[in-house]
């Protein structure tokens, strides 16, 4: 094998060549820094034990697809675990609030009034799936136990886990959406791969997840929030979907800013500072004349002891990608 080509800001520690390329097979990495230590309080009992055993390693951004991968990473057995026994309200807020899923509600609400078929990989709860219009034909892919009570309340559940669709599942649906699933796939081309093989020829499929393009990444690289989770395995960008576009043969792809949650002007403006300052502490040099400024401000010197910025959920740090499938013989 081919020794990795690295351009870092720092020499990585205890990480082989081996490790360090990326999915797609390029050697072209650079190192952005140790990721942050996962904050435990939203943890569950076995997330806590996973994160306080396993190293949060180190944040790398692919030159070629673009794609920023955690490497290395928990193994698959671990990941598998936890995703088996986390309780689906884990996630229960950001299925529900994230607005790019009531965008994406909206639309169906109003632009389809004939009803489609639908799945959703990732349905956690539901309650994106419960709030789509009466009449669509609704499937999920879940491995939580919440997939129980999916299908009490009529939805079809293929399976746990994300796998190429079989032969009776492949171009079955309308829709397929992805929503903060991206980021939890060990290798994302082969899950994109795999969700696009649900979706018909001239069907969408939609993925929303964070991206790396965004100016925050920029400031706080490896001690972004967005890496909080251990298992935050790989972030995607505008860039690295564009690129997507090739390799899943979509006829079109676009791509909308999202943040994470929905916020006021005033909350994304105090995220942002807050953000530049922890950009500046993380970069230290001439840039601690910029956070002892700063910590003149209260708002500002509540954050002076800690190392790692706090959730800026309501900034516009994530996406959502559409990809239309290319009809048969195009």
């Amino acid at each position: 094998m081919a020794a990795a080509t690295i351009h870092s800001f720092k020499k990585p520690t205890n990480i082989t060549t081996e490790q360090v390329v990326c999915v797609c097979g390029s050697h072209r990495l650079i190192d952005l820094g140790e990721c942050r230590t996962p904050g435990l309080s939203r943890c569950s009992e076995f997330e806590h034990q996973v994160s306080t055993q396993v190293a949060p390693g180190r944040l790398y951004r692919c030159l070629n697809c673009h794609l920023g991968l955690r490497l290395p990473r928990p193994n698959d057995a671990v990941i598998a675990s936890l995703y088996e026994t986390l309780p689906a309200n884990r996630w229960h807020k950001a299925a529900v609030e994230g607005s790019a899923q009531h965008y994406l509600i909206k639309r169906l609400r109003n632009r389809h009034r004939e009803p489609l078929s639908i799945l959703d990989i990732g349905a956690f709860d539901g309650s994106f799936l419960a709030a789509i219009p009466n009449g669509f034909s609704k499937s999920a892919i879940e491995p939580s136990d919440a997939a129980a009570d999916l299908k009490k309340n009529g939805i079809m559940v293929l399976k746990p886990f994300l796998k190429p669709a079989k032969d009776v599942e492949a171009g079955q649906y309308d829709i397929v959406t992805m929503f903060d699933v991206f980021e939890h796939l060990a290798d994302p081309l082969e899950g994109m791969r795999s969700a696009m093989s649900y979706v018909r020829p001239g069907g969408k499929l939609f993925v929303g997840t964070g991206d790396m393009d965004h100016w925050s990444w920029r400031q706080t690289q490896g001690t972004h929030w967005y890496l909080d989770p251990i298992q935050h395995l790989a972030v995607g960008s505008r860039k690295h979907f564009r690129w997507q576009s090739t390799q899943l043969n979509a006829s079109s792809c676009r791509i909308f800013a999202f943040s994470h949650q929905p916020g006021t002007l005033g909350q994304r403006c105090s995220q942002a500072l807050t953000t530049i300052y922890f950009g500046a502490k993380r970069r230290g040099g001439i840039s601690r004349g910029l956070v002892r400024l700063m910590n003149h401000f209260r708002v500002f010197r509540q954050n002076a002891g800690k190392d790692a910025m706090p959730y800026t959920q309501q900034l516009h740090d994530h996406l959502l990608a559409e990809y239309t499938r290319a009809e048969l013989g195009k």
